[in-house]
């Protein structure tokens, strides 16, 4: 498993997804279906298929994790809050953003209660929150975030990727919003701690895309005022 999530860090989602799927079926042999090493390797291969753009898959994998969890921990365990996280991130890769906002709400939600709100992992759910909220509202979206980015901050440090993360996504909905300026200082610095995390500067690859369209953005924006 560890292999596994080492090599998703690195990029390789191939790779990772095999991995994954070997630790499952070992993990299936050997544990009850409702073990929590089972949960936890259903949740890695719905992630790795995430990444790969599989999403039914994904889903799939990832709301049998939830059902689980919520069977086996009940319905306001932390860990609940996390897989509904994931199930969010899927709904919303395949255009569910009602579907998904709603999942996000109620992961944050269930987190805050069970964890606090100086936990580490709130700001994986407010990250999360945001990117729901990003095509629905944005200025709820902007909050969301900049609440996620100072939390990471604050409880794991600048040069954790998680914080990395929170920087990319606030430029994102920064330059929805047309705060240009902001949002190419904060992807210079996301690209910056990507590259230190990957080694190779393979991990940066989406903060370089967020870039060139963040300068598209803001071409553009010069050129409706002209």
């Amino acid at each position: 498993q560890n292999l596994g999530l080492l090599a998703l860090v690195r990029g390789d989602r191939v790779g990772a997804r095999a991995l994954f799927e070997r630790v499952l079926k070992i993990r299936e042999r050997r544990l009850t279906d409702d073990h929590p090493d089972v949960i936890a390797a259903l949740d890695n291969l719905g992630t790795a298929h995430h990444r790969l753009g599989a999403l039914a898959e994904a889903e799939a994998l990832h709301s049998r994790a939830l059902e689980l969890l919520q069977a086996r921990r009940g319905p306001r365990h932390a860990s609940v809050a996390l897989a509904l996280r994931n199930l969010a991130l899927d709904r919303l890769a395949r255009g569910a953003g009602r579907e998904a906002l709603d999942l996000a709400e109620r992961a944050l939600a269930i987190g805050e209660a069970a964890l606090g709100g100086e936990h580490p992992d709130v700001a994986v759910l407010l990250n999360t929150l945001g990117a729901a909220q990003r095509r629905i509202d944005g200025a709820a979206a902007e909050g969301s975030l900049r609440r996620a980015l100072a939390l990471s901050r604050r409880t794991r440090g600048e040069q954790h990727p998680g914080t990395a993360l929170s920087l990319q996504r606030l430029a994102e909905v920064l330059t929805d919003r047309g705060g240009f300026e902001e949002a190419e200082e904060l992807l210079a610095r996301a690209l910056t701690l990507r590259e230190a995390g990957a080694g190779d500067g393979a991990a940066g690859d989406d903060v370089l895309v967020a870039r060139g369209e963040q300068a598209l953005a803001r071409e553009a924006a010069e050129a409706a005022r002209r």
